[in-house]
């Protein structure tokens, strides 16, 4: 074998260990899309399950009680938590639709939540990814559902997930479910800025 038949196998060989390791890396946990068959007409149902899929979600835990659209009450053993989910902001009580979004929020889990502690906001509440027993986000599901916005801050705190949050809302949107069937929804941080607002 000559020389430049020996590079050349070489080169064939390097391209074809790079083919595998990449398809390793497709079918690796943290690509793992959910099999969310609800709203069949959205295109972005394949959504990616926050940066590491499942993994890090704790154990299951009761929801004992649902504040507002984006927020409960969870109960494991004798300890209760206040969750606040992430990436959304639900309307605030006074506004259109915040009954709804609420109870959206208490059927989604009034079986179960699991969910993956990203730490605390000002008020003591627990921000986390909160998936249903089922293992929809439901987060993501509230606002295919038109019952929230994405938050304003997701984009800096999670791109992809805010990425994901925004196709759904523009899918809502253009449906117009939930809130989205009103001309001009206000968005929930616009109304807490009143001076009189009540949440």
């Amino acid at each position: 074998m000559n020389f430049s038949k020996l590079i050349s196998n070489v080169l064939i060989l390097a391209c074809i260990a790079f083919f595998c390791v990449n398809f390793y890396r497709e079918l690796s946990p943290g690509s793992f899309r959910s099999n969310d068959s609800s709203h069949s007409n959205d295109s972005s149902r394949d959504i990616v399950i926050g940066e590491t899929g499942q993994r890090g979600l704790g154990a299951p835990v009761q929801v004992t009680k649902v504040l507002d659209g984006d927020t409960f009450v969870s109960k494991a053993g004798t300890k209760s938590e206040r969750v606040r989910i992430l990436y959304i902001d639900a309307p605030e009580k006074g506004q259109p639709f915040a009954d709804q979004a609420r109870r959206a929020l208490s059927e989604l889990t009034k079986d179960a939540a699991r969910y993956r502690p990203m730490g605390k906001d000002k008020h003591g509440r627990t921000l986390a990814e909160v998936y249903n027993a089922t293992g929809t986000d439901v987060g993501m599901e509230l606002v295919s559902k038109g019952l929230a916005w994405c938050h304003p801050l997701a984009r800096k705190t999670n791109p992809r997930q805010a990425s994901i949050c925004e196709r759904k809302l523009s899918v809502a949107k253009g449906q117009k479910r939930g809130l989205w069937s009103d001309s001009s929804p206000m968005a929930p941080w616009e109304y807490r800025s009143q001076p009189m607002a009540s949440f």
